[in-house]
């Protein structure tokens, strides 16, 4: 993960996105733990970030006819499993649509609460 942090050329697109320096201890834990098959505790500070993205791993599972809702930890990745049925590739289109320029811009706010109101946005331009 150290070199992921280190290139400017992601550095500079995560920044285009909104992505803090204060973001990337989130970020890093989120793409170590997301594929590991231990969870972390719900009390983990970066517990959210990690579980949306263990979750959109999941409804892309969609592709391989192994989607197994009970495994999704939000409600957010229920409420897209009809979303993901018909479709392939919804980890990029998620992610397509979440890390891009239109982050909300607030230092005050995390990045995985900022990833959270993305993503609800989302689902109601779907609806």
């Amino acid at each position: 993960m150290t070199r992921f942090e280190t290139l400017s050329e992601v550095r500079d697109l995560f920044a285009q996105g909104g992505v803090a320096e204060s973001d990337y201890p989130a970020i890093r834990t989120a793409v170590v733990h997301h594929c590991l098959p231990r969870e972390l505790v719900r009390s983990h500070a970066h517990w959210r970030l990690t579980s949306l993205l263990k979750d959109a791993d999941g409804l892309d599972r969609v592709r391989l006819g192994d989607l197994d809702p009970r495994y999704l930890r939000n409600r957010e990745a229920h409420d897209m499993v009809t979303f993901a049925e018909p479709r392939t590739g919804i980890v990029d289109a998620v992610m397509i649509r979440i890390i891009r320029p239109n982050l909300i811009r607030s230092k005050s706010v995390s990045f995985s609460s900022r990833l959270e109101l993305r993503v609800r946005r989302q689902q109601k331009s779907l609806v």
